[in-house]
Parts: structure tokens; C-alpha cells; sequence
């Protein structure tokens, strides 16, 4: 590159934005039951995104004021409800908040033509088209397992079976079933003949349609009692993490090199295909052959939906149990307030999910397991005014 005239942008500017908010707020029950909503329809133009850049340049990539444009819309409500009466020595008080956003692309560059980025290098593509998520991914179509033979296509005009990776790699028992959406006998995420795509398809959206949190808090006396809950619904994550492991031993034979980060995958209680299985002519395997010395098409890599999974969870975040002191004897040490209370933080997770925790995801809804663990906290304090 020059470093005298290097790429820059001269004109680069913040991305611009208009919001439309409509809201009310509704009190009901002498305020037992308030509700507060407010909708919303914001669009971003021209945010600052980083590109793929031809490399004769000098320059890998490169960030500018891209010209599309990012449409979200939704609704964030609040709800607060006080659960008994007020004469009640009890008291119970509920604070829900939900937000429902739906994102997706309203306008991009070049007449609005879909495109791709690639997201961790090779292994999974960003697909980019109108009406189409923010970071909506585009994979190969993962249907299961052939477990014999007789399951494998068999292209009609040459007579042999479907081939993976551009014809290199005739499928056989145990491979995985992707998808051949094109229909010409020949699976892979893209092609010599013209076709960008070739069997990529849209697959997962990273960006979740819920997200919120439940608080509730009792009074009792000197005792107070409060829970937090967190939750994200709607969500696609892939576990890259478990995929990189398997590709690492299965695809590329590496053990050593990254131990930590690319060991071997744990086997117990994957279903695995293999020839002695599969002579039970009933047998459905649950996962691809695993064999370091067998076909190797970067079938572990998670250019295909074998690693996709929900990112829906549930969290009980904090609970906190505190006891306020009362007494004449507060006056008589000149403390205004004394209370003693107790704090456990990142409590449990409720998810389906395999990773460790599916709200340490990226943006783009991956789980690397890079991120620092959000640790287990206890916390005891004292809290005096004077």
C-alpha cells in the first residue's frame, strides 16, 4: 500500500437515524396494575460497516458509510403489578419487561442486490438481502444421516450417487444429508457454474424477538425477599466452539497444537454412525461418521446447520435477602438506618441449548467459548447511615 495516498475516507460520518414513538401509560386499580408501552419504528442509514477489499489494493478491507439501510421495529412494555392487598402485612410487588424487536435490511448497495460476507473465516456465510435479518446466516441444509446405500440420491443421468464438494467427493454411509436444493446432484455452499450460492439457503437469525426480565419483590416486617430474572425467545446461536473441536481432530488432524481450545470433542452419548451399527437394518444414526483418516470435506465445519441451536433462555440472575434493623437503639448510636443483607448473583440458567451459557454469544450468534465465564457471585454486606 501507499503511505503516502493510503485508503482513506474523508467524508466518513456517525450513521444517521429517524425514530417514530407512539407510547401510553395506563394506570389501573388505584395504581395496583400500571402499564406503560411505547412503539417504535426506528431506521439507520448509512452505518459504518467493515467489507471485504480486493487485495491487488494492498488492503485486506475496508470501513465506510455503507449505503443501505436497517429497519427496526417493535414494542418495549412495562408492566407493574402490586399482587395483595394493601393492608396485607405481606407485600408483593411484580415488575415484568418485555421488548419485541423485529430488524431487517430495507435498502443495500448496488440496486439492492443480495450478497455474502464470510463470518469466522470460512466456516459460515452472512447473508445479506431485503427483507432479510441483520447477520441472517445462509447454510447448507443438515438432514440427518444416510445409514446405508439404499438412502443415498443416485443421479439419473450418469448413474452414480450425489457427490459433496464440487464433485470431488462421492457421498457413502455415514456422511451427513445436506440438502440438495439446486437439484443438480452436487452439494456445496458454492459452485463453478455461476450460481454464488449453490446450496446455501437463509437459516438462522442471531437477532432474538424477546428479550426481557421479571422482578419480583416481598416485604415482610424487617425482611425483604427480591428475584431477578432475565430471558431472550427467538434466537438462533451455533455452537462454534464444539464445531471447531471436531473439525480440528476429524477434518484436520490436529491434537496437539490447540489442546485447549480444539481438544477432542466429549463422545459419550453421541450416536455416532458406524458399520457395525449399521447393519441393523432399522438403525438411524443421530451423528455423521467419525473417522480421522476417512473423506475429508470440512464436513464438521458449520458452513452447514449441523450446529445450530437455540438460544432461547432463561435466567435467574440475582436474588438479594435483607433485614432492615429498627429499634431505639439505632437513635442512641446515632444511626439513622442499619441493614444486613445477603446477594447471589448468575444463579442458574434454564436453556436447551449445549454451550455453557447462550447469552455469551456475538452478535452474529456465535458461541466461540473466547469469553470470560460470567462468574457465580455471594455477597454479604452491612449497610449503616448515619
Amino acid at each position: 500500500p501507499s503511505f503516502a495516498k493510503p485508503i482513506t475516507q474523508p467524508n466518513l460520518t456517525w450513521n444517521k437515524s429517524d425514530q417514530l414513538n407512539i407510547g401510553t401509560d395506563i394506570y389501573l386499580f388505584k395504581n395496583r396494575i400500571n402499564i406503560s408501552a411505547d412503539f417504535y419504528r426506528k431506521q439507520t442509514k448509512n452505518p459504518i460497516l467493515t467489507f471485504p477489499f480486493p487485495s491487488y489494493t494492498g488492503y485486506s478491507q475496508v470501513s465506510y458509510n455503507v449505503p443501505l439501510k436497517i429497519l427496526n421495529e417493535g414494542i418495549d412494555l412495562q408492566i407493574q403489578t402490586r399482587n395483595l392487598s394493601p393492608e396485607s402485612k405481606l407485600q408483593w410487588t411484580t415488575n415484568l419487561n418485555v421488548s419485541y424487536n423485529k430488524n431487517r435490511l430495507a435498502a443495500l448497495p448496488d440496486g439492492n442486490k443480495s450478497f455474502y460476507m464470510d463470518s469466522r473465516g470460512y466456516n459460515q456465510s452472512l447473508y445479506f438481502t431485503v427483507g432479510g435479518p441483520v447477520y441472517g446466516w445462509a447454510q447448507m441444509l443438515y438432514q440427518g444421516v444416510y445409514n446405508n446405500t439404499g438412502q443415498i440420491p443416485v443421479n439419473p443421468l450418469t448413474g452414480k450417487y450425489i457427490t459433496y464438494f464440487k464433485g470431488g467427493v462421492p457421498v457413502k454411509p455415514g456422511f451427513p444429508i445436506w440438502k440438495d436444493v439446486n437439484g443438480d446432484y452436487d452439494v456445496w455452499s458454492d459452485e463453478d457454474k455461476g450460481a454464488a450460492d449453490g446450496d446455501l439457503r437463509p437459516s438462522g437469525d442471531p437477532n432474538p424477538k424477546f428479550t426481557g426480565g421479571i422482578y419480583n419483590e416481598f416485604n415482610y416486617k424487617n425482611w425483604s425477599l427480591s428475584v431477578l430474572g432475565t430471558f431472550t425467545l427467538g434466537r438462533d446461536i451455533i455452537n462454534n466452539l464444539k464445531a471447531n473441536q471436531y473439525a480440528n481432530v476429524f477434518n484436520y488432524g490436529n491434537l496437539a497444537e490447540n489442546y485447549a481450545g480444539q481438544r477432542l470433542p466429549d463422545l459419550s452419548g453421541v450416536d455416532y454412525w458406524t458399520p457395525q451399527k449399521a447393519t441393523n437394518p432399522n438403525y438411524s444414526a443421530g451423528f455423521p461418521a467419525l473417522n480421522p483418516f476417512g473423506s475429508n470435506y470440512y464436513q464438521f465445519l458449520p458452513f452447514s446447520t449441523l450446529w445450530n441451536e437455540s438460544g432461547d433462555y432463561f435466567k435467574i440472575k440475582t436474588i438479594t435477602l435483607g433485614y432492615t434493623f429498627k429499634g431505639n437503639w439505632l437513635n442512641k448510636a446515632k444511626i439513622r438506618s442499619a441493614r444486613v443483607y445477603g446477594i447471589m448473583d448468575n444463579i442458574y440458567n434454564f436453556q436447551s441449548a449445549t454451550v455453557p451459557d447462550a447469552e455469551l454469544v456475538t452478535p452474529q450468534g456465535e458461541y466461540t467459548g473466547g469469553a470470560y465465564p460470567i462468574p457465580k457471585k455471594y455477597t454479604f454486606g452491612l449497610e449503616i447511615t448515619f
